[in-house]
């Protein structure tokens, strides 16, 4: 192991309290060509006040950041970069309390630099790995402090605010979404998770009403779709969320966006039995007929799954009674093979096709078993002829 290599294990030992060892006749070239040089004690001090208050892992992560310190840490590069001296000389004295700051009126060395290298890197591991629990309660202020010395200083980028916008989203941290949102973390950004969603989808999947509230109104993008093609309104039609799905269609969400399934909002509050949805949609002039991959319509799945309450919204449209999906079967034909008597009234009332036939030239007369669907059939039959 090199010098420097066995210097820079040694000074982080140092930082996070393993080692006192410091190697202080070696300095390193920073940009300019510019050599810093620093003291050991010079390192213990500055070396106390960034560990001061911090917890360390059994591996040597931080499990608690202290906060003054880290902005210490970041307010003096910053003093470091700019050779402000005096500057510098009166933050620490003010810091360590102390009128004995000599030995800080000169530039400080690599061991400085590298020790605050050090605790920004840790620092940055911490906080994307804590991220969830900084956005709500008392923690918040951790969050506003973190954010406040992003802004400050352009070139430090502790943390993944899309990533963490993403997950207060997920979670209704709603305040913790407002820092973000105004810090400029990315609305429209979609998460790495295989879902590949968005903030206003997670939000609007998980029912975060407010949250999605904040977003709309901030300019997300409302008709963005997921790797499944789901967009935030299929995903609040399928979580049976009535008011985001009022909001988002009030702000012009496209209603009738089909995932990849052809399954659009109006199939899926259908497909799970879901009126109030579905008679959101329809009131909001839904496509009634779109068809799915298996060129299944709305009318045909509540009729399938014995939906009888959304069957009449979509009677009321009308839907198209005698489309017919990839087997070639109409709604009357599934409500026949599987006995929905009640739907076969209401098909046959509404004006369904009796003789439409299906891919193995079967009718509803032919599938028919119940004797009073058979009885309907028939009478439909002779009232038509």
């Amino acid at each position: 192991m090199n010098k420097m290599k066995k210097y820079s294990i040694a000074l982080f030992l140092g930082l996070i309290g393993i080692t006192g060892h410091v190697y202080p006749d070696v300095t390193i070239e920073l940009a300019k060509g510019e050599l810093l040089s620093l003291s050991e004690s010079q390192y213990e001090a500055l070396k106390g006040v960034i560990v001061a208050d911090t917890k360390i892992g059994p591996t040597g992560e931080l499990q608690k950041v202290n906060k003054e310190g880290l902005t210490f840490v970041i307010d003096t590069i910053e003093l470091i970069k700019t050779k402000n001296t005096h500057a510098l000389k009166d933050k620490l004295k003010k810091l360590f309390l102390s009128n004995n700051v000599t030995a800080f009126s000169g530039a400080l060395d690599a061991a400085a630099i590298l020790a605050i290298n050090q605790v920004l890197k840790a620092a940055t591991l911490f906080i994307n790995e804590n991220i969830s629990h900084m956005l709500h309660g008392e923690k918040l202020s951790f969050l506003k402090e973190i954010l406040r010395l992003e802004g400050k200083h352009k070139h430090l980028r502790f943390f993944d605010k899309d990533r963490a916008l993403l997950i207060a989203a997920g979670r209704g941290r709603e305040e913790g979404a407002q820092l973000l949102i105004i810090a400029g973390a990315d609305l429209n950004k979609k998460g790495t998770h295989i879902s590949a969603r968005t903030p206003l989808m997670r939000a609007a999947s998980e029912g975060h009403k407010d949250i999605v509230k904040m977003f709309v109104k901030a300019g997300a993008d409302l008709d963005l779709q997921d790797k499944s093609g789901a967009t935030a309104l299929i995903l609040a039609s399928k979580g049976n969320n009535a008011e985001i799905v009022a909001l988002l269609i009030e702000r012009g969400a496209n209603i009738d966006i089909q995932d990849k399934s052809g399954n659009t909002a109006l199939i899926w509050s259908t497909k799970k039995g879901l009126k109030n949805i579905a008679e959101k949609l329809i009131d909001a002039q839904a496509d009634l007929n779109k068809q799915n991959k298996r060129k299944d319509t709305a009318l045909m799945i509540a009729t399938y799954r014995n939906h009888i309450a959304i069957v009449k919204l979509l009677l009321k449209k009308p839907a198209d009674l005698n489309k017919q999906n990839k087997h070639g079967e109409t709604a009357l034909i599934l409500a026949t093979e599987r006995d929905r008597g009640e739907i076969v009234e209401l098909l046959v009332n509404a004006g369904a096709d009796l003789f439409k036939r299906n891919n193995a030239g079967k009718t509803a007369f032919s599938l028919a078993r119940d004797k009073k669907i058979i009885f309907l059939l028939k009478k439909a039959a002779q009232a038509n002829s």
